[in-house]
């Protein structure tokens, strides 16, 4: 069983100078400490649900404590987990994917103010003569729908601008919360209980509730930069070493942001590429096999909606090493930091790499490479900038290259500390009733211990993992706490994903269009599954497991996961295409072969025999016969 309350928890922005020495210790202010505490514990939640175009997702209630959240709690991010049609569990198109526009309305949404409004689109399109003329609009498509909700956030949202009053006016402190530790055996019996535990115990409290936080940071297309989060709840700005990013899919045709029919030549859909680096930088990628069928048109075309989620580290930083360089358009290793990676990225506690460029200055890309020189990360520093970035686990060496102009470079390595680390594992939450601390009621050294305890448990709900990339069949690891060696159960995990990539990740390598596309995650074992249908030319199409998931892991302590939905069916009658199958999918391009010539297609000796083989609705499909379209069949 979860963790559950008997009561929903407020949240109150304890004041350090209500604590201060001289003024009466009262227990009401330690019941506000311990209310934080509790609030801290609940306030992120997540929820799967699936839908379809034209569906409004749930408003959700906490299994926690019964709270019920507002629209203006929830974010929503999507994926695409399945290209088919809902209620056939398969396409209803012509032919094979020419492009696809999905959507979940935020909260502020122009359109659907309220938000949670679910639209797909996609597009079909023949691969025979006449391509304009055989082509479909469709309403197709399935999304898995992550729901986060946060508790009274007011979410602010980048654009478009807010156009309905928030429900509530959201959280917010006078100041950022800090952290520091105090010993188990500091809370004894008949001991003073000071103002410094005291202020201690209210900041890490306050922490608690400001630790975590998810943000809708707006549409993104390739080359754009998504800017450092800022909390509404004290002004913190969230460093990049701090975000895990995680994109939905909104279209894939277009450049610049904006929604445009593919060019004729662009025939069907390929590929489909998206990511975001460490930095923040957008790459969207999307290929379409071209109009002559025997290429691949390769593009940056595609819109993609960005989420952060972030975690506070509190970091202080001190200098391993510096050096420049002048005149050097590039190193293979940077000798002064040979020896200096300690990979402590993996303990919370990351070392941070720092480039300085000039003005005037080219692009320089700093690459992080393990002791058999594989890439494991690489970023840009632009023109008269400094740029940081947290040095991957694993890294031996790093490197730069296309320092063209020949300008200084300097470059830092910095130690990261961070406060947020604890002796014991903080997984002993239990709920105080606010009598508790009511006057009259003596106020003994095992409570207070055990509010302490419930902050430290609530700084350590929600950790966010990844974002890491996953392919078909691979099991998603269980996370290890980054502050105290928590170990994670399965049941613990929430996963926000969406395709990286739908082909191998190099453009133009497919050249295979895609029909249908699948993704999910097992909630109960973490195995990933891809399945694209490919439609090669000449041929019926076929199942492969190509294709990424990009996955961020939520790891939530002492709470049971949701369930996340099962995958849509894959269509009856055994694999697609198979003889027997209603509306299956050919396709068929001869060329110079006479009407009345013997065509052999799966053991079918003509084009009319076809519906003798029990495939009906032929007329969506590719029949062309010496260049024409028999649509009489």
């Amino acid at each position: 069983m979860g963790l559950t309350l008997e009561h929903v928890p407020g949240f109150a922005d304890q004041q350090d100078s209500a604590l201060a020495a001289g003024l009466e210790a009262l227990g009401i202010e330690i019941g506000k400490i311990s209310e934080n505490a509790n609030f801290g514990m609940c306030n992120v939640e997540f929820f799967y649900e699936t839908h379809k175009d034209g569906d409004t997702v749930n408003l959700q209630t906490s299994p926690i404590d019964g709270y019920n959240y507002g629209p203006d709690e929830q974010l929503y991010v999507w994926s695409v987990a399945n290209t088919v049609q809902a209620s056939s569990s398969w396409s209803s198109g012509p032919g094979s994917l020419w492009w696809g526009n999905w959507k979940v309305s935020q909260f502020g949404d122009v359109a659907t103010p309220a938000g949670g409004t679910v639209s797909c689109e996609e597009f079909y399109r023949n691969s025979h003569s006449g391509l304009d003329g055989n082509s479909a609009d469709t309403r197709d498509g399935v999304l898995t729908v992550m729901i986060i909700c946060q508790r009274r956030r007011g979410l602010p949202l980048p654009v478009p601008p807010v156009t309905v009053p928030s429900p509530n006016t959201g959280l917010t402190m006078s100041a950022a919360p800090a952290f520091a530790d105090i010993a188990d055996s500091v809370f004894v019996q008949d001991a003073p209980l000071t103002t410094g535990m005291m202020t201690t115990m209210n900041g890490a409290a306050k922490l608690g509730v400001a630790k975590s936080e998810v943000f809708y940071m707006g549409e993104f297309y390739q080359g754009q930069l998504v800017p450092q989060p800022v909390s509404p709840i004290d002004g913190y700005t969230y460093q990049y070493y701090e975000c895990a990013f995680q994109h939905s899919w909104r279209f894939t045709a277009g450049l610049g942001g904006i929604l445009t029919v593919p060019a004729n030549s662009n025939r069907q859909l390929d590929d489909i590429m998206a990511s975001i680096d460490p930095q923040g930088h957008v790459s969207v990628a999307v290929d379409y096999k071209d109009d002559t069928n025997t290429g691949v048109v390769s593009t940056q075309e595609g819109l993609i909606a960005v989420f952060a989620f972030c975690r506070r580290t509190l970091l202080s930083f001190t200098t391993v090493n510096t050096t420049t360089t002048s005149n050097v358009a590039s190193l293979s290793v940077i000798a002064a930091f040979a020896g200096k990676f300690t990979n402590a990225t993996q303990t919370g506690q990351p070392q941070l790499f720092q480039v300085a460029s000039p003005s005037g200055n080219s692009l320089p890309t700093i690459t992080f490479k393990d002791g058999s020189s594989n890439v494991l990360a690489s970023f840009t520093v632009p023109s008269n900038t400094t740029r940081s970035m947290a040095v991957p686990a694993g890294t031996v060496s790093v490197s730069f290259t296309g320092n063209t102009a020949g300008k200084t470079l300097t470059f830092t390595l910095y130690d990261g500390t961070t406060p947020i680390k604890f002796a014991a594992t903080a997984n002993d939450f239990s709920e105080l009733d606010l009598p508790t601390f009511f006057p009259g009621v003596t106020l003994r050294a095992s409570n207070t211990k055990q509010v302490f305890h419930n902050a430290k448990e609530a700084i350590g709900t929600a950790e966010f993992f990844g974002p890491t990339q996953y392919s078909n069949g691979q099991t998603i690891p269980l996370p290890t706490s980054l502050i105290d060696g928590y170990a994670y159960a399965r049941t613990e995990l929430f996963y926000v994903f969406e395709w990286a990539l739908t082909g191998t990740g190099l453009q133009g390598s497919t050249d295979i269009r895609i029909v249908v596309a699948q993704a999910s995650i097992s909630q109960a074992t973490g195995l990933v599954s891809c399945i694209v249908y490919r439609l090669p030319g000449g041929g019926t199409f076929s199942l492969t497991n190509d294709g990424a998931l990009r996955v961020v892991v939520c790891a939530l302590r002492a709470r049971v996961s949701p369930s996340n939905p099962a995958p849509v069916n894959q269509p009856p009658g055994g694999q697609p295409g198979g003889e027997g199958l209603a509306n299956a999918m050919l396709d068929i391009e001869y060329t110079g072969v006479a009407l009345d010539d013997s065509v052999t297609i799966e053991g079918v000796t003509d084009g009319a025999a076809l519906t003798q083989v029990g495939i009906t609705n032929v007329y969506q499909y590719s029949i062309t016969i010496d260049g024409t379209y028999d649509g009489g069949l």
